[in-house]
């Protein structure tokens, strides 16, 4: 289904003030200000992707709207390769939007034939860059905990306990599920046992054995697998095989609605 972007933006427009008002109401006594960009990504990149696919993590990297430049929902919307660098996309540092949008490419393309990408690259250049870039702008990407904590000098570290994520991934569900049914993504990748626990403290997805694809009532199906950053578990040939289960699932899928 195509996503109409003026519509889209002004319903994400009613789903962040509802953010913001659970924020507000339930944890800014623990110094949560702010609203984490997330969605989809460039909704005319998402409308022309051959398959439509979420990938939700736990919680972003703690970056306010003011210091990233970011849009709240349409993340790249007016340069896109700015916003696909402030994501962490060239930095080597932040594995997890790299890995993403390397098994967003797999799961994009039918035969990817550049030698380069082909293997999941250990450094990056413009070239490649630039293919990962235009597959991050296609999908959706969602945080379970939607809050940001507004950080002082004599924090050490942006990252939250798993228990707090579940906090907040229970007190947005709605929240997520509406921007769920706005993007209406085939399928849901969830990426980490933080965003997964958190999902279902939500009451949002069934449960799910890591890289198995599940079916679920609202028409989705469902994948959960290890977070991008986890050692040693996201490996060229892990994301290889990730790509072919879903791509032949999703293939078959076409098939019989056709």
């Amino acid at each position: 289904m195509r996503i109409d972007k003026v519509e889209y933006l002004q319903k994400m427009e009613l789903v962040y003030e509802e953010a913001k008002k659970v924020i507000e109401e339930k944890f800014s006594a623990g110094g949560f200000q702010d609203y984490s960009c997330d969605g989809i990504i460039n909704v005319d990149s998402y409308n022309s992707a051959k398959h439509k696919i979420a990938f939700v993590l736990s919680e972003s990297y703690g970056k306010k709207r003011e210091e990233t430049g970011l849009s709240r929902f349409n993340i790249c919307e007016g340069d896109s390769t700015r916003a696909a660098r402030q994501l962490g996309l060239s930095n080597n540092k932040i594995k997890a939007t790299r890995r993403i949008a390397y098994l967003a490419y797999l799961m994009l393309n039918n035969d990817p034939q550049d030698s380069k990408i082909s293997k999941y690259p250990s450094t990056i250049d413009d070239s490649i860059l630039i293919r990962l870039q235009d597959s991050l702008n296609s999908i959706v990407y969602l945080n379970v905990k939607k809050a940001l904590r507004i950080w002082t000098p004599e924090k050490t570290s942006k990252k939250q306990s798993n228990e707090e994520v579940k906090t907040h991934a229970e007190a947005n569900k709605e929240v997520l599920k509406n921007q769920l049914d706005l993007s209406n993504p085939e399928i849901v990748i969830i990426c980490g046992n933080a965003a997964y626990y958190g999902l279902r403290r939500g009451e949002i997805v069934p449960k799910l054995v890591k890289n198995s694809l599940t079916n679920h009532s609202d028409g989705r199906q469902y994948l959960r697998l290890y977070h991008p950053s986890a050692p040693g578990k996201w490996s060229s040939k892990y994301m290889l095989g990730l790509c072919e289960l879903v791509k032949k699932e999703l293939e078959l899928n076409q098939k019989s609605q056709s």
